[in-house]
């Protein structure tokens, strides 16, 4: 079972805002049985779209509904993310549509670039997706030199 979203996918958005759901993604939205994703504006960085399948949102709700803290914070976060998402279908031709309002939040224009970050995935301006992602690319392959690999296949 496909259980992440993984890799950089750069699509061309049409000029009424249908996109293309990369194939990778679009099987772990498949094997997920969901027909919709949640899309958070700026949840995660003022430049990007964090999206969600249907159980990760609602692992995702029921996260933010368990946790301990002041009711002012706890209005304040799902001010942030519970209020502000949409709920858009996938066509039967797996895209979406991406809202004006939704592709002038991180000035997508003509393309934009999925990113997989595991349970969720991104949707980013690709200049600006770049401009971030290749320090962190980086500084992450550092990280990852120091990772010890060799329990994975048991």
């Amino acid at each position: 079972m496909l259980k992440f979203f993984t890799g950089e996918h750069e699509y061309k958005v049409e000029p009424r805002g249908r996109v293309s759901i990369p194939s990778e993604f679009r099987k772990v939205l498949d094997e997920l049985s969901s027909t919709y994703v949640y899309i958070v504006p700026q949840m995660a960085r003022i430049e990007a779209h964090t999206c969600f399948s249907l159980p990760g949102w609602q692992v995702f709700v029921r996260q933010i509904e368990g946790k301990v803290l002041p009711k002012t914070d706890k209005d304040a976060l799902r001010a942030a993310t519970i209020g502000k998402a949409k709920l858009v279908p996938i066509d039967d031709a797996g895209r979406i549509v991406l809202s004006e309002k939704l592709r002038n939040l991180i000035g997508v224009k003509k393309d934009v670039m999925f990113f997989g970050v595991g349970s969720t995935f991104e949707l980013w301006e690709p200049d600006t997706w770049r401009a971030h992602h290749e320090p962190q690319a980086a500084r992450g392959m550092e990280i990852a030199a120091k990772l010890d690999l060799s329990e994975l296949h048991g």
